[in-house]
């Protein structure tokens, strides 16, 4: 994620506005912009790719090969302690069931019981 970031930031384009003069487009350049390009080499190539496909790739070789050490230092699994509640943004409260009733009755659809059992 920080080379995706660092290396999407260094990339400068020109940072130009076009006006009419004398009904004629003029280009002005005001220096550069980050974030201007959404391709760069490939670390340690001369390949131009997508910036999110090499960050993704680089994610997918990071995270394999980390699996591969941290199971043969054989470091704890850990527990998973997910829970059903977790898996809803909304706690069971009354005004979210309110608000779902009133957002239903709104769109003049049929109020469709709430997700959350009172």
């Amino acid at each position: 994620m920080v080379w995706g970031t660092v290396t999407a930031y260094s990339q400068k384009v020109p940072n130009t506005k076009i006006k009419l003069v004398d009904g004629k487009p003029v280009t002005e350049l005001h220096g550069t912009r980050h974030f201007g390009a959404s391709v760069a080499n490939f670390p340690f190539t001369h390949v131009t790719l997508y910036i999110a496909i090499s960050a993704l790739f680089l994610n997918i070789v990071i995270a394999v090969l980390l699996t591969v050490v941290l199971r043969a230092i054989k470091a704890p699994a850990g527990t998973d302690e997910t829970e059903p509640d977790d898996y809803y943004s909304d706690s069971v409260s009354p005004d979210v069931v309110r608000a779902e009733q009133a957002s239903a009755e709104a769109a003049a659809v049929n109020p469709t019981p709430p997700r959350h059992a009172t």
